[in-house]
């Protein structure tokens, strides 16, 4: 833990239960940051918009087909007021 704190780092547990415990030093805020950005996407609708909610129904479900090869939608577009949205996050590591 010395050492985590000299460098300035964090001591994170690889395998606790191996004996002994294996840890490692690193920076574990970068290491989050990495593993992972996901998308929020928004779409705003404007007066007369409402009424064909459809269409930017569809055109999520466009973008969803397009990213499919570098993410997964997470949550299927849905309304909430005057906005659709949906959550895209990236695919699992193979």
């Amino acid at each position: 833990m010395d050492l985590a704190d000299q460098a300035g780092l964090d001591l994170v547990e690889i395998s606790p239960n191996a004996t002994p415990p294996v840890c490692k030093i690193m920076d574990f805020g970068k290491y989050k940051y990495e593993q992972g950005d996901k998308v929020k996407i928004t779409l705003r609708f404007r007066g007369r918009e409402m009424a064909h909610q459809d269409l930017g129904r569809d055109l999520l479900h466009r973008v969803a087909e397009d990213v499919k090869d570098h993410g997964k939608v997470e949550n299927m577009p849905k309304m909430e007021g005057r906005q659709m949205t949906m959550m895209i996050g990236p695919l699992a590591a193979k």
